[in-house]
């Protein structure tokens, strides 16, 4: 990866001349505001970071939020190829409170990473783009997962596309199984997937129980409630093998 520096840090209110990636994140209006306060208050302050050709490695909200208030803004300027840029947005965002998973996802679905709308297949099959959260816990993204899926270097196995969709059928056949349980919401679907993704999950067994007392399920407003709940029903009538999902 080149990244030479070509020039120290310049000002300009030619914005124009800044090109913004089209993989890049949606402009979140909420953000402008909050920088367009902070310029008034305390100037441009950090530079945007573009590569040789203006494309915007970091920086687009606060470019959008000077053009807006007519302000001039810095930037640097750095040798990066156009096929690295992606790798240097994932990189400088990483600690950013702005980036969720989700906008990551959106950026090397942009790019077509093979992984990526392997996924999207999957969401638009069982889960609600909204959902992302309740996603991710199905795809265990954690430690160096969620390193490598932040950087657009995330894979799964084929025995790991067998597992993941097995669980994700369980959990659609669980939350679509009558009328009530389809009425429960979101937070009862965070609890379905604490339910499927147990080690000793068994899932002819918990349809059963359903068969017989799905009415014994009540709508409420907490995951836990719902936790115990399902937990309650699973174990009902077991002597051994049995699971806990909650630790009320």
């Amino acid at each position: 990866m080149n990244t030479q520096k070509i020039a120290d840090v310049q000002w300009t209110k030619d914005y124009d001349q800044f090109k913004i990636l089209e993989y890049n994140r949606e402009i979140n209006e909420g953000q402008i505001k909050k920088l367009i306060t902070s310029i008034q208050e305390n100037g441009f302050l950090l530079p945007l970071l573009v590569n040789q050709d203006n494309y915007v490695a970091d920086g687009q909200h606060r470019l959008e939020a000077a053009k807006r208030l007519k302000f001039e803004v810095s930037y640097i300027t750095l040798n990066i190829d156009f096929d690295v840029l992606p790798y240097i947005v994932s990189r400088v965002n990483e600690c950013s409170k702005n980036w969720s998973l989700v906008n990551y996802f959106e950026m090397w679905l942009c790019l077509q990473k093979e992984s990526y709308i392997y996924l999207d297949k999957l969401f638009k099959k069982f889960i609600r783009f909204d959902s992302f959260p309740l996603f991710s816990k199905f795809m265990i993204l954690g430690g160096k997962a969620m390193e490598n899926f932040k950087m657009g270097e995330f894979t799964i196995t084929d025995s790991y596309k067998k597992r993941i969709e097995m669980d994700l059928n369980n959990f659609q056949e669980i939350i679509n199984f009558n009328s009530l349980l389809k009425d429960f919401g979101f937070v009862f679907h965070q609890a379905v997937a604490n339910l499927v993704l147990h080690p000793e999950y068994n899932h002819e067994k918990m349809i059963e129980k359903l068969k017989e007392n799905a009415g014994s399920l009540a709508k409420c407003i907490d995951r836990v409630d719902y936790s115990i709940q399902l937990q309650t029903l699973y174990n009902k009538g077991l002597k051994k093998n049995k699971i806990r999902i909650t630790k009320r």
